[in-house]
């Protein structure tokens, strides 16, 4: 749409100049061959019509490249950030950067600020600076930040601050204050999961790393999406794992999982723990909890799709199944022989990973467009199912970095892996109409992710 609105208003700008100098040049051309000219009248009259076009042209240039620098730098972030979520009165002891990770607007609490003493930085060409956002104390008529355990959100910033240095970044470039307000920010200035980047090392001022948070999911059961994969609360060796109601606050930590590059299924809350099999022995009936995870042990990996049967990666006959295939608070979760796909046994198998958001995503037809009951996904939460389907496996950098938008009329609308045989790879998504991509395999290769409607 915004190349063809470009196309019509530099045809409309270039038409009547350009056909004008046409008509002068012609005229000129058609009275040489068949008698003589005075060029100096040719020059007299060619001088305006050909600064005209000159001017025209330049016009056009200085207008495109006018208006791409207001639309890539305003316009079209503005854009993408009103399509998404609003939080509003948010407060990082409740919400953390997990929950937030959809957010377009966030407005926070009055009891919220920016510790501008405690930062990170990371020098790679531009200086890329963060603080961390905290809830404040009152004392005495004066305002302290609250110290956590644990700090999931962040402002960020590029070359408003030294490294190491105080943060400076949006309205507090005032040296000496140690606390600043954040009551409300755009989703580019908030950080929910630390900073990615590529051979570059993050430091803080006060010698702290910036934490690593996880990508977490639930497991939703595929035959009752309301019911989770879930611990009894807490996170230990022999923990049983029980069906129970999804909680869509994402603060019941037992719910929270997320999966490794070996394909472990982890506890978000704890990532030393693992979803095992009891006793590593693949048999029906076989029990499901957790048990502190071991690289070594192959038993302990799992084939996850984003809708399906889970199965054992040691053995693919064994899938993991709910207890009578009865769906309610507390249905026991054990090992089971994997039922023939496509059948109503493999339906009660079936599992469904969705994002914080409520979102479930799949890949269910490589290249093809995404067909009931899928919908294409919309453009601001491509990378969140990127992270979903494909955890922390990117070619480079993160989904983020290797994400962008394009207009292919000739390829499918929506979200799409795609990788090129010279090994280039990428997120990408596509404004097209078409059923399929007609050049899948030459040298390429694309697979479509689509959203449960």
């Amino acid at each position: 749409m915004h190349a063809a609105l470009c196309a019509v208003v530099l045809v409309l700008l270039l038409a009547f100049p350009l056909m004008e100098f046409l008509v002068l040049v012609i005229g000129t051309v058609a009275t040489a061959i068949g008698r003589g000219v005075r060029w100096k009248a040719v020059l007299f009259w060619t001088y305006w019509p050909f600064w005209k076009l000159v001017l025209c042209v330049a016009a056009a240039i200085g207008g495109k490249m006018l208006g791409d620098f207001l639309w890539n730098g305003s316009y079209l972030p503005a854009a993408q950030i009103g399509r998404m979520q609003v939080y509003h009165d948010i407060n990082p002891i409740n919400a953390s950067g997990i929950r937030l990770q959809d957010a377009g607007v966030v407005t926070f609490d009055g009891l919220t600020g920016v510790n501008r003493m405690m930062t990170g930085c990371l020098v790679d060409g531009p200086t890329y600076c963060i603080a961390a956002i905290v809830p404040v104390v009152e004392k005495d008529g004066l305002r302290t930040p609250a110290n956590m355990s644990q700090y999931d959100l962040f402002m960020a910033g590029t070359d408003c601050c030294d490294c190491p240095g105080e943060f400076r970044c949006g309205d507090w470039n005032n040296p000496g204050k140690s606390l600043g307000a954040a009551l409300r920010m755009a989703a580019r200035w908030l950080l929910c999961f630390g900073l990615v980047a590529v051979d570059a090392t993050l430091r803080g001022s006060n010698n702290t790393r910036a934490p690593e948070v996880q990508a977490a999911f639930h497991v939703s059961y595929g035959a009752s999406p309301r019911f989770c994969l879930s611990s009894d609360g807490n996170i230990g060796d022999g923990v049983k794992l029980h069906l129970w109601e999804c909680d869509s606050s994402w603060s019941s930590v037992g719910q929270n999982f997320h999966l490794d590059e070996a394909r472990r299924l982890r506890s978000t809350a704890d990532p030393a723990y693992c979803v095992v099999i009891d006793g590593d022995k693949n048999v029906n009936f076989a029990k499901i909890h957790l048990w502190k995870c071991d690289e070594a042990n192959e038993n302990q990996r799992w084939s996850v799709p984003s809708q399906g049967q889970i199965r054992s990666k040691q053995n693919s006959d064994m899938c993991l199944a709910v207890e009578g295939n009865h769906s309610f608070n507390g249905a026991k979760i054990q090992l089971w022989s994997c039922a023939t796909v496509r059948t109503e046994d493999a339906f009660l198998q079936g599992w469904v990973i969705r994002a914080p958001s409520g979102r479930g995503y799949a890949t269910p037809r490589e290249d093809h467009a995404c067909e009931a009951p899928f919908v294409a996904i919309e453009p601001e939460n491509c990378v969140e199912a990127a992270e979903t389907m494909q955890p922390r496996q990117v070619c480079r950098g993160s989904w983020t970095e290797v994400f962008f938008e394009k207009e292919q009329p000739a390829w499918p609308l929506g979200c799409m892996f795609f990788g090129a045989c010279r090994g280039g790879c990428g997120l990408r998504y596509n404004w097209g109409t078409a059923s399929r991509n007609p050049d899948q395999g030459n040298c390429l290769s694309t697979t479509m992710l689509c959203q449960f409607q």
